[in-house]
């Protein structure tokens, strides 16, 4: 494809029968020597760069999980990037086209949100930070999970001051999305992911 890096190129040669091609501010002419002539549009603008972030959950203290579905990662993920404008201070630091992974976990004996990251991983181009939630200080709110996602959403914008992110539509929209994503069964799992299966019992004969 050839660019063309200037408007002000003009050819004139209707004297001798060939096209003409003019520019102006607008469009590109290109007319023949019977004045019919065709509007070339200019160089279309890149489509503005979205900046994914994205949602995954892994627990490695037994029993500090909580209920949140695979549908529930996808949909915060989803509602969370519409939310985001990419930030130049990002995009100069890791690149234009990385994305921001945010791991959810648990641990049981911290007071209160913990904080791990940044990780970057070139291959797969994202920057992943680890939230891990106190667990032990969750379960005694009267409804946990939606406790469980203020936290996290805390974290989300406590990691987008740092990178240069604005948080003010995450902190306007944030209630109204829990109540949404709360109201939703689908986002949450009867067990929490990473719960090991139950025993299988033994048999009436004794044997296993």
């Amino acid at each position: 494809m050839i660019r063309i890096l200037s408007n002000l190129w003009a050819f004139s040669h209707a004297d001798k029968g060939e096209p003409v091609a003019r520019a102006n501010a607008d469009s590109w002419h290109v007319g023949c020597c019977r004045g019919s002539s065709v509007t070339l549009d200019k160089e279309r603008p890149r489509p503005p760069r979205v900046m994914k972030v994205l949602f995954g959950q892994i627990y490695m203290e037994v029993g500090a999980t909580f209920p949140f579905s695979i549908a529930f990662q996808q949909r915060l993920s989803k509602e969370v990037t519409a939310l985001v404008e990419p930030s130049d201070e990002f995009g100069e630091k890791f690149g234009p086209d990385w994305n921001l992974m945010f791991r959810i976990s648990a641990k049981r004996l911290i007071p209160s949100l913990e904080i791990r990251g940044p990780s970057a991983f070139w291959k797969t181009k994202d920057v992943e930070f680890s939230l891990f939630l106190p667990f032990d200080v969750l379960q005694r709110e009267l409804d946990v999970e939606r406790a469980a996602m203020r936290v996290i959403l805390a974290g989300v914008c406590e990691v987008f001051s740092k990178l240069g992110i604005a948080t003010a539509k995450v902190e306007e929209k944030k209630e109204s999305l829990i109540d949404r994503l709360c109201s939703d069964t689908a986002m949450f799992d009867q067990k929490a992911p990473n719960q090991p299966p139950e025993p299988i019992p033994p048999r009436r004969d004794g044997s296993s």
